[in-house]
């Protein structure tokens, strides 16, 4: 599987696309030092997206 690296301070948009463009399902999450901070799934984004929408912090809880 592809390894893509992204920095902390991408936005929302900029995530969907890296993913999008690099047809891959998670982003790993570096600070300015190229050090690892975190990973970031498509399920994540879809989830955080679903969040906004509903205008909720429980919505995915609530359809589970």
């Amino acid at each position: 599987a592809k390894s893509v690296t992204v920095r902390e301070n991408i936005s929302f948009a900029e995530a969907v696309l890296a993913i999008s463009e690099n047809r891959c399902h998670r982003l790993i999450v570096t600070d300015e030092k190229a050090q690892v901070t975190g990973i970031v799934t498509l399920g994540d984004l879809i989830r955080a997206l679903l969040k906004l929408l509903s205008g909720t912090t429980t919505y995915y809880q609530q359809k589970k």
